[in-house]
């Protein structure tokens, strides 16, 4: 049947019902048990014109039908006609929103035996409500019941089209829990086209592919093709190129050398790949001591149509942007501060190479090395103090211990104080003085560090470790394994310097060539044509992953879990919207760095 017949035959029956109910004597009942669509012929020409998703017609034949009750049935009938207006005047459904409330009246009023035509709504309103307090899996599974109660093909597809956003939510590791008993059922192939397709979705061709191995499987009972076909659109739209990026960068003044360093790695990346995925229009906006101040520039790239904005660097600029401007563009600020304004946008992003992420997978990979007990050095500074307790908080979530920390001074070369305090050196010295007080006489002594460490991690940058680090092996350390955070190590993954022979640490894998994955590789074969190895270090990696985020931010917000293998590390965005950084455990063995392996001989995972 052609659709215009389709359409006469609607129009034709609904016209004939609603004579029919216009000819009928308006009896006056009492609400008896749930309404039965034959209590009235407007109650079924209201449920012919909801499968045919006109919401217009069905709230106009329901009131016409409240007229033919009295009491509580004719309220009933008044406010589900209330829920079809609010959902046609497209009101967002929330917790608060007004067909939520009338559903969940309508639902106490009926004790919870509400009409078929209103089951897939309710569960539409209660999976949405849901997902407004952070619940994913009681959402995607209150969304099941709604896809299975759906009355029309038009409310079907909605209801699908929502149910795989709610699966995108759902970790990776979580949907992979295929035995346990709060998936429904017929859930399973959906369930299998997500793990297909999620791990891929950072990919340009990631949906395709996903799609294939999932239909090799063969379990595809339930999910139609225009959903498949909805899935590769969004997957394209994904990945469509980014019209306008602004960088919000430091170009004069005194951090022009780094703003500089960031925007060589940022068009290393633009050059490296292929010309039709490439953003249309690339601004810099120098907010240097030359240029706009932060918030003036954030506002400028705005009005300019920057599609997001990347920058600034330093800390201080960024609070100045956070505070100063309404962010309503995305933006991406590259570092992160600890006091976020209250009230920022969803909108904000922050991503650096913090020091802390540095510490905390250096932790991590003490410990899988089995390095429990725990000595630090840690300079008298800010940020020696915010690396120490990044390191420590990791050290403790594994269950191992930090047995002491030593201050040094940062400003001094003789370290030997600090170095011998940490080593229990000092309290042999003492014992030998007061042995030879009581004696009187002379003893000569081989003083022995302490046993009960059985590793020192060093919170020092560059300077600092390259005094610290042989004046400990001096002082009878030599057999006791080093841990530092990667900024502390100098030099790229194929040029350390000699004192730092034997460092563990966790490094990006950019400094390592041999572990780069394809999109840094390509950025630095592309930036090697123009320097030597050794000029190129972690600012340009930070420039290189700050232009894939450009275009990748919005899907790792949508599917937690997510992990980009950029040049800086493994990423993942956490729930407040910060980029974290998973790191390679490195040792440095005859002035390069190698990856550290398992028992089995393979290299141990990233970390945290």
């Amino acid at each position: 049947m052609s659709l215009l017949r389709c359409t006469r035959y609607f129009a034709f029956a609904l016209t004939a019902l609603l004579g029919l109910s216009a000819c009928a004597p308006l009896t006056m009942q009492e609400r008896d048990g749930p309404r039965n669509p034959a209590d009235s012929p407007r109650i079924t020409a209201a449920e012919i014109a909801l499968s045919n998703d006109d919401l217009s017609a069905a709230t106009t034949l329901l009131r016409m039908a409240a007229k033919e009750f009295r009491g509580a049935r004719s309220d009933d009938l008044m406010l589900e006609a209330e829920i079809f207006a609010s959902e046609l005047a497209q009101v967002p459904v929330s917790s608060t929103s007004p067909a939520y409330v009338q559903l969940q009246t309508l639902a106490n009023r009926l004790n919870g035996r509400l009409p078929t035509r209103l089951q897939g709504r309710y569960w539409e309103s209660v999976a949405a409500a849901q997902r407004e307090r952070g619940q994913a899996r009681q959402a995607l599974r209150s969304q099941w019941k709604a896809f299975e109660a759906a009355r029309s093909p038009q409310q079907r597809l909605r209801a699908e089209a929502r149910l795989w956003q709610d699966l995108q939510k759902i970790p990776t590791d979580q949907l992979i829990q295929s035995e346990s008993q709060t998936w429904p059922v017929g859930l399973s192939a959906w369930r299998t086209l997500a793990l297909a397709v999620k791990p891929k979705s950072l990919m340009l061709s990631g949906a395709t592919e996903g799609i294939d191995e999932w239909r090799a499987k063969g379990d595809t009972d339930g999910v139609s093709d225009l959903l498949i076909t909805r899935i590769q659109a969004m997957h394209r739209y994904a990945h469509a190129p980014v019209k306008q990026i602004a960088l919000l960068l430091p170009l004069s003044g005194d951090l022009s050398g780094p703003g500089r360093r960031i925007q060589t790695g940022f068009l290393a990346a633009y050059y490296s790949i292929d010309a039709l995925q490439r953003p249309e229009n690339i601004r810099f906006i120098d907010i240097g001591t030359s240029g706009l101040a932060p918030a003036a520039g954030y506002r400028e790239a705005v009005t300019g149509g920057a599609d997001i904005v990347l920058g600034p660097l330093s800390k201080d600029a960024v609070a100045s942007v956070l505070n100063g401007a309404e962010i309503t563009v995305p933006l991406l600020a590259l570092n992160r501060i600890d006091q976020t304004p209250p009230g920022s946008s969803a909108n904000t992003f922050q991503f650096g190479l913090a020091p802390e992420d540095e510490a905390a997978a250096t932790a991590a990979t003490a410990l899988a090395l089995g390095y429990q007990r725990i000595v630090i050095l840690a300079g008298n500074d800010d940020w020696s103090q915010r690396v120490t307790d990044a390191f420590v908080a990791a050290l403790n979530d594994g269950e191992g211990t930090a047995l002491e920390i030593q201050r040094y001074p940062s400003d001094q070369d003789d370290l030997s104080i600090p170095v011998r305090g940490i080593l229990n050196l000092d309290e042999a010295d003492q014992r030998t003085e007061r042995l030879e007080s009581l004696l009187g006489i002379r003893l000569k002594t081989e003083p022995k560090r302490r046993s009960d460490a059985e590793a020192l991690f060093i919170a020092a940058r560059p300077g600092a470790a390259r005094v610290l680090i042989p004046q400990i092996r001096f002082h009878d350390g030599l057999d006791l394994p080093v841990l530092a955070p990667a900024s502390a190590v100098p030099g790229s993954g194929e040029n350390v310097e000699r004192d730092f022979e034997g460092v563990v640490f966790a490094e990006m894998p950019w400094l390592m060539p041999d572990d780069m994955p394809p999109s840094a590789a390509a950025a630095y074969n592309q930036l090697i044509r123009e320097r030597e190895a050794d000029q190129i270090g972690r600012l340009e990696a930070l420039g290189v992953d700050a232009f894939h985020l450009a275009k990748l931010i919005h899907i790792l917000k949508q599917q937690p879990g997510l992990d980009y293998p950029g040049a800086s590390g493994l990423l993942h965005i956490s729930e407040k919207g910060f980029i974290k950084r998973r790191l390679a455990p490195v040792e440095v063995r005859t002035g390069s760095l190698h990856r550290l392996l398992d028992t089995q001989g393979r290299p141990l995972d990233y970390f945290p």
